[in-house]
């Protein structure tokens, strides 16, 4: 049965949950939904993080040039939205907006409205934050899963609750990606973690016998801040399972088909567009 699962602001503003995200969608063939307020949050936050590093190779350089560094930070923000249009408000790939038309969105500002300010912590009757607008919209989007790593304003439990006895929901709409991803991906959940760190670090032409499996150990260990279960599950797929040479044979054979390529693709864009955009104005990052 398909599910609709929407990830918070947190876990796609970051790479390797992104990676890891758009290989798990490729795996399910079915996208990884993000909502408006979710879009409008990831370009602040990368292009933040990319603005950040561009100072920071500047400083390095000892470019000390502040028109300079502006007209290039303009280009690399430019480049983020441009990105953002590209891979994730596309129609295809790995990623979907959802609740972004009309009717969605007044359908989100009226379940703005009616969930229960008491279940968001330090939120007055009458504000609004990122949390309650992204369940709002995700609610009026008719997801079934919320995937949180950063949602601290919610108490998920009441919220839970809340859906649950309106009968808005049959199961829990918002949980951590230790209770969210076994949930989404069932008796799939061991293999799907490992086939998507494979899938999402094996490079196209092959490396070094040893490279390989290191590349995955080493996504493992980036991949635990935001999905702690996930991270542990590659780690000891890829030194246990009786399945591993398998799922390797079968990652090496999939990569070059269209949806890997798809997949791989949303950070190589980014990537791709931000050394571009800083190049234009004379800088390589």
């Amino acid at each position: 049965m398909s599910c609709i699962y929407v990830a918070d602001h947190d876990l796609f503003s970051r790479s390797t949950s992104r990676r890891f995200l758009c290989g798990i969608a490729t795996l399910l063939n079915e996208p990884v939904c993000v909502t408006p307020r979710v879009v409008t949050e990831v370009i602040n936050s990368v292009s933040y993080l990319e603005t950040q590093e561009v100072i920071r190779i500047m400083e390095d350089q000892g470019i000390r040039d502040r028109q300079f560094e502006a007209r290039v930070i303009t280009r690399v923000e430019s480049a983020v939205r441009e990105w953002v249009d590209e891979s994730i408000l596309s129609d295809e790939g790995p990623v979907r907006c959802i609740g972004g038309d009309p009717e969605s969105h007044v359908d989100a500002i009226r379940w703005a409205s009616r969930i229960p300010k008491c279940l968001f912590r330090n939120l007055n009757r009458s504000e609004l934050n990122n949390d309650l607008v992204i369940i709002a919209e995700s609610i009026a989007a008719a997801a079934d899963l919320v995937l949180s790593n950063n949602m601290v304003t919610i108490n998920q439990f009441q919220l839970n609750e809340w859906v649950l006895n309106n009968g808005i929901r049959n199961q829990p709409l918002i949980q951590s990606t230790d209770l969210g991803m076994p949930r989404l991906l069932g008796d799939r959940f061991d293999d799907h973690c490992h086939r998507s760190a494979i899938c999402m670090t094996l490079p196209y032409e092959p490396q070094e016998s040893h490279e390989e499996p290191n590349n995955v150990m080493v996504f493992a260990g980036r991949l635990r801040q935001t999905f702690a279960l996930c991270a542990n599950t590659i780690e000891i797929e890829e030194a246990r399972s009786p399945r591993r040479n398998e799922r390797w044979a079968e990652s090496r054979r999939d990569i070059g088909l269209v949806k890997w390529k798809d997949a791989r693709d949303v950070e190589t864009i980014r990537r791709d567009k931000v050394r571009e955009a800083a190049r234009e104005e004379g800088l390589e990052i």
